[in-house]
């Protein structure tokens, strides 16, 4: 019998659809007195709707983010390394629910694992937990915009531009990237 209620949601699941997006993520370190990197994200993303309002969407892909500022840090056998910034390379897999109170517009939000790919020295964790939350406009059923913050929960940088704690809104991820995202999606047709 679970079986076949799991079939029958299966199916009941239509309207799967596989896409790509992509566009500017703007990025920095919290809580640092770094200023703000422009990177990029990319990636394939699928949409299961279940009827009414709610679609899961899982995504996957990659993300640069990163904070400009000058920066030293010692690596073994080398020494002290001076840089102007950090750059971190994140492949991420994200599980979006997204809620559609009209055709053209969605609600999004869910959770966000990332794995650091580029293992920058200056970060001491490579892999972390992001909180999103966006909107997106389609502009037709397959093509449309999205807009998004997410917001890591691990604490990444422990160097010397770290700033006192000024708030208790966010007590995780004292030093974890904050990013805001806009850019494109387009589905393939079903």
């Amino acid at each position: 019998m679970r079986i076949l209620i799991l079939l029958f949601v299966a199916i009941q699941a239509q309207a799967q659809m596989a896409g790509l997006r992509g566009g500017v993520a703007v990025s920095n370190l919290t809580q640092t007195d770094f200023s703000a990197h422009t990177g990029f994200y990319a990636g394939v993303v699928g949409n299961f709707k279940s009827g009414g309002i709610y679609t899961l969407q899982p995504e996957m892909g990659f993300l640069r983010v990163g904070a400009k500022g000058d920066i030293s840090y010692e690596v073994p056998r080398v020494g002290v390394v001076n840089e102007k910034g950090i750059v971190a390379d994140y492949v991420y897999l994200n599980i979006m629910n997204k809620f559609s109170f009209h055709p053209a517009f969605g609600i999004l939000v869910g959770p966000g694992w990332e794995q650091e790919v580029s293992n920058h020295p200056a970060l001491r964790k490579q892999w972390d937990l992001a909180v999103n939350l966006g909107i997106e406009v389609k502009l037709s059923p397959k093509l449309g915009f999205e807009a998004r913050v997410r917001r890591g929960t691990r604490d990444l940088y422990n160097g010397s531009h770290t700033l006192p704690r000024s708030s208790e809104l966010f007590l995780w991820g004292e030093n974890s990237f904050l990013a805001f995202q806009a850019g494109m999606f387009y589905y393939f047709a079903k």
